[in-house]
């Protein structure tokens, strides 16, 4: 159906870690961040500043950075950006397929949620809920659902946004740097 370079292009985006010039480009861009953050790590310890305190962890293993990366650039394409982000981004623990059908919760959705719980959990005859918190049963049901607990489910599932995966994702490892960059100049400036 589709020819010529358009066929190409779609091919690419479809399956881009089978993509030479996508995987040499996320090739690139990882041997950037890994060498940007061995360059702060030596700054940071130049300082007397442990790297971990000002968020410079280890750079990413190169490899699974590309497959991030191109991963990131399938889900923008063909689509699959929850996978990828329950694959890249969520905890391992987290449920992934359970949680995907609340996904696109937001704040006003989370609290009419938390609320059904309550509800639901507070209604059933054989449960002796009156000892428990409202909060304490919306952390049993979402940790028994999702296998997180609550400030986990909020961060990862109720804040998740195709946006966010892909600024995680693309400038995430370029965020930690900076941030670092601007606590080790607070750090100098002491």
């Amino acid at each position: 159906m589709f020819g010529g370079k358009t066929g190409e292009m779609l091919k690419i985006a479809r399956n881009p870690d089978e993509s030479e010039r996508i995987r040499a480009l996320a090739g690139a861009f990882a041997a950037i961040e890994t060498e940007q953050r061995a360059a702060l790590r030596e700054h940071a310890e130049a300082l007397d500043v442990d790297p971990a305190e000002v968020g410079l962890t280890p750079a990413p293993n190169e490899e699974e950075r590309i497959e991030a990366l191109c991963a990131a650039v399938g889900a923008r394409f063909g689509g699959g950006a929850w996978e990828t982000w329950a694959e890249h981004i969520a905890p391992d623990a987290l449920d992934a397929a359970a949680a995907e059908a609340v996904a696109d919760l937001d704040a006003d959705g989370w609290d009419e949620e938390r609320e059904r719980i309550v509800d639901e959990w507070r209604a059933d005859p054989n449960l002796n809920t009156e000892a428990y918190t409202d909060g304490q049963l919306i952390s049993a049901d979402v940790s028994s659902r999702f296998g997180v607990d609550v400030d986990t489910f909020e961060e990862y599932v109720v804040g998740y946004s195709p946006g966010r995966l892909f600024e995680q994702l693309l400038a995430g490892e370029f965020e930690t740097n900076t941030e670092a960059i601007g606590q080790l100049t607070a750090t100098v400036d002491e």
